[in-house]
Parts: C-alpha cells; sequence; structure tokens
C-alpha cells in the first residue's frame, strides 16, 4: 500500500571486489554484503508504534529468496509479485533493493510509482533511515547525497531515482540496473505499453545485473499486468511469478478477511486480497 515502511539499515557500503577502499571491512559489514537476511536483522520500520526492529515474516523471507536466486529455468530473471493489501511488499523490496545500493557498485535504481509525490515521499523515507546509519559508518568512507527524488551512493557511484509513471521521461535516459514498478495493474493501459516499450527490451537482454519487479494487486483483464501474469506462466517469459495467498499473510484468520470483504465489498476483496483477476458480482 502506499503506507511506505521506511528502512534503517544497519550496514555501510562495500565495493564488490573487496578491496579495501576507506571503509572499515569489519565481519558484519561482509555478513550483510554476503547475507541480507543479515541486513534485515538490523533493520528497522516505523508503524503505529514508532521505529521498531523489522520482524520479517515467513513469506517476506521466501520474497527476499526468490528475489536473490539465479535465473530459473535460464531465463526468469524478473519478477512479478502478487500480494495482498497491508502486507509489506514495498517493503521486501525496498530492502532488497537498498541492499544493492549499499554493495553494488554503480548500480543505477529506478523506483516508480502511481503518483510522483508517493515517489518523493519513498525518497523522503529512505533518506531518513540512511541518515540514521552510525556515523562511524560515514567517517569510515559512506557518502552519501540525497535530494527529493533521488540519493547518490558518493562512495561506490550507485544511485535511486524515483519517479511517477506520467513522468516516466525523468528516466528513459538512463541505463537502469533494477527497475521497480509498483502497483502496475492500476496504471492507465497506455502508460503501462508506454513503460514496456522504453525499458523491456534493454533489461531484457540478458545480462546478469539487471532485474525488472512489478509488484501489485490484479485488476481486472484490460490491462498490461494482466498479460504479463498469463506469459509468466509459461516457459518463454523471463518473468517468475510469485503469489503470496492472504492465509500466508493474515495467518488464517478468516474473520478478519470477513470485516475486510464487508467494509470494502466483496468485489473489491476478491481483486485485493483474494487476487482474482475475473469480475465477481456482489
Amino acid at each position: 500500500g502506499k503506507n511506505i515502511l521506511y528502512l534503517c539499515f544497519g550496514q555501510s557500503a562495500i565495493p564488490s571486489t573487496g578491496k579495501h577502499t576507506g571503509y572499515n571491512m569489519s565481519k558484519s559489514f561482509l555478513n550483510c554484503k554476503d547475507n541480507i537476511f543479515d541486513l534485515a536483522k538490523l533493520t528497522y520500520v516505523q508503524n503505529k508504534d514508532g521505529i521498531v526492529r523489522l520482524s520479517t515474516m515467513s513469506y517476506q523471507r521466501k520474497v527476499l529468496t526468490l528475489l536473490q536466486l539465479p535465473p530459473i529455468c535460464g531465463n526468469k530473471t524478473n519478477m512479478i509479485l502478487k500480494q495482498p493489501r497491508q502486507s509489506g511488499s514495498t517493503t521486501e523490496v525496498l530492502l532488497f533493493l537498498m541492499h544493492k545500493f549499499l554493495f553494488e557498485p554503480d548500480c543505477v535504481i529506478a523506483l516508480v510509482t502511481t503518483r510522483k509525490e508517493w515517489a518523493g515521499d519513498i525518497i523522503a523515507k529512505l533518506t531518513l533511515s540512511l541518515k540514521k546509519l552510525p556515523q562511524a559508518w560515514f567517517d569510515d568512507g559512506l557518502d552519501i547525497k540525497y535530494n527529493k527524488y533521488e540519493i547518490k551512493n558518493k562512495s561506490n557511484h550507485a544511485r535511486i531515482i524515483a519517479t511517477s509513471y506520467k513522468n516516466i521521461g525523468d528516466i528513459k535516459s538512463l541505463t537502469v540496473n533494477y527497475l521497480y514498478l509498483e502497483e502496475f495493474a492500476f496504471v492507465p493501459k497506455a502508460l503501462q505499453q508506454e513503460v514496456c516499450m522504453a525499458f523491456f527490451p534493454t533489461m531484457m537482454s540478458g545480462a546478469s545485473n539487471r532485474k525488472i519487479i512489478i509488484s501489485s494487486t490484479s485488476n481486472g483483464k484490460d490491462n498490461v499486468f494482466y498479460h504479463l501474469c498469463v506469459q509468466a506462466m509459461g516457459a518463454k517469459s523471463s518473468f517468475l511469478l510469485v503469489e503470496i495467498p492472504w492465509w500466508d499473510v493474515y495467518n488464517f484468520n478468516v474473520k478478519e478477511m470477513k470485516k475486510q470483504a464487508e467494509r470494502i465489498g466483496a468485489r473489491r476483496w476478491m481483486s485485493e486480497y483474494g487476487l482474482f483477476f475475473d469480475d465477481y458480482e456482489d
């Protein structure tokens, strides 16, 4: 959803070569570079209780594991992530992308949201999180610069830029390594097609350090997201379709799901929590 949880990482960036370039390459640094779950243990999120340590659920660990896997069946390098509302899909993806930002030199990460203000919101919250890193890490060489829609890691020349689908021209000229398309099913079809034409041919060229991540609930069949999901079920698609059922997220809490269905209506519940593409009459 749009209540983006922001991340606070207890780890500095180090080059993938392992050569010393001013960083204090402690064991914990190396552990976090090699294992995203060590990084997750040092991650904090903001919720109604304030800033708390992130406690990943089993389905979130599944997603993070799949994001890191080498290509499956030779070409499954990209991911479509279907999760119920309010299940932390953005948090999972941001953790993965922040790991790349901190530890993969020269990578360019693009985040695309449905509205420009939400793009700025993601960057603002990530900025707050990064500024909470221990000062000693910055003293040892971590150098991060911030503006409203972009964060640059001057230490390893990685960058993150966020924009909206309507402002996709902001990133068309970039050579993007990691592209995150949030709530893609709810983007007008013409904009969906524009994004696909602008980025998919280059990013699906077979380079090992490129990945497209799409997250969304379903929104009917008359859109590109639906067709990408259907194609992902075949061997020729480069997308791995990952569906997280509501019972994994809500621990078979049927009572709570019934309340949600009564609140938003059966049609919306089937789409946003049940993840069905078919129309459903109330």
